[in-house]
């Protein structure tokens, strides 16, 4: 074989190796694109609120060139596409179109042959804060205070519902209520407290930290004694001179100490005018019922005001409340003489009727 016929095999060969090398790596190409495409998700799952940038890679042969997505469904139908982000996949999704609660998103890319790849990411939509509402009424409190109130959330933070104390965060965040049913609620020791109105509030999180507190309620603290008017009805307002004007009242302790000496008085232009003292321990919450009289030996009118503890016997939480806010017109009248008065009076008549007809004899 001549030379040149040798170096035309040779270079034969080279070529058929090339060409075969070719081949195989064809073949691995081929066989890759047979595989379903890689989705990884760039976006972390779990909570999201608001305007959501969601965005996936996606890696391996696509056909079309495109990746779709779905919320909630993985069906064809549902499906739409995202935009290319270059290096990856996004669409941006306002999460407020969806319920708070649990979203699960699809990605999903076919390959040439038509095999197909799905990814999916759970979201935990939370667009609203706690709803909060107070149980406890308004009212006076002393010594323990059960404090109650709700809160609702998908996604609450039972161990983050607090009873909010004259909005102070720091200090309230010991006061952690504890559910109890369908309500929560905490024991509050209001002896903590300043004698004196406070505001209470429900103030509860979520496992994202999104917040909400509720309306505040007044509470009046009253650990010492506080002496108020329960009820006062004027037995009689108009009365013959010589006799008395009557107040019946009714007197509550709304504080958390016992009471006892104080009085309660018919007070006219500052001057205590008639009282009743009330020596008996009047207990927290307890009532008592006094009469107080008082009566003119002369016709006229008076304008009265009742009043508690003048003297300031009781220590209390509020000295404001001891006055009655109506005043009481009281008129005292000339009356009706008396039955020895009537036989005085004839008597008279009768030796005067006499006398003149004495005289004309």
């Amino acid at each position: 074989m001549s030379i040149g016929s040798m170096l035309y095999v040779r270079r034969s060969i080279v070529a058929l190796l090339a060409l075969a090398g070719l081949l195989l790596v064809a073949s691995i190409a081929l066989a890759d694109n047979t595989g379903p495409p890689v989705i990884t998700f760039r976006s972390d799952g779990g909570y999201v609120s608001g305007t959501q940038s969601l965005e996936a890679y996606v890696d391996g042969d696509m056909a079309y060139g495109v990746a779709m997505w779905s919320m909630d469904h993985d069906d064809d139908g549902s499906y739409q596409e995202m935009d290319d982000a270059g290096a990856f996949w996004a669409v941006v999704l306002d999460m407020r179109s969806y319920a708070d609660g649990p979203h699960t998103l699809y990605v999903k890319a076919w390959n040439t042959t038509g095999v197909t790849a799905v990814a999916s990411l759970d979201l935990d939509v939370d667009n609203h804060s706690p709803s909060v509402a107070i149980l406890t009424g308004h009212g006076t409190a002393w010594g323990d205070l059960l404090f109650e109130g709700e809160a609702e959330d998908v996604y609450l933070n039972e161990s983050a519902v607090y009873c909010l104390v004259d909005d102070d965060e720091v200090a309230s965040k010991a006061n952690a209520m504890t559910r109890a049913g369908d309500r929560f609620q905490v024991t509050l020791d209001t002896t903590l407290l300043d004698d004196g109105d406070h505001l209470l509030r429900v103030w509860a999180f979520d496992l994202w930290g999104n917040s909400n507190k509720s309306q505040a309620v007044n509470v009046f603290v009253s650990n010492a004694a506080n002496l108020v008017f329960d009820t006062v009805n004027w037995q009689s307002t108009s009365v013959d001179v010589g006799e008395e004007a009557v107040a019946k009242v009714t007197v509550r302790n709304d504080g958390g100490t016992a009471a006892s000496g104080f009085d309660v008085a018919l007070v006219e232009g500052g001057k205590v005018r008639a009282k009743k003292v009330v020596n008996d321990p009047l207990g927290p919450g307890e009532t008592v019922k006094v009469q107080v009289r008082w009566g003119l030996s002369k016709e006229g009118s008076r304008e009265m005001t009742l009043r508690l503890d003048t003297e300031n016997v009781v220590d209390e939480s509020n000295e404001a409340d001891n006055t009655w806010p109506e005043t009481q017109t009281l008129d005292f009248k000339g009356g009706v003489p008396s039955p020895w008065a009537m036989l005085a009076v004839v008597a008279v008549v009768s030796v005067a009727a006499l006398l003149a007809r004495s005289r004309r004899r």
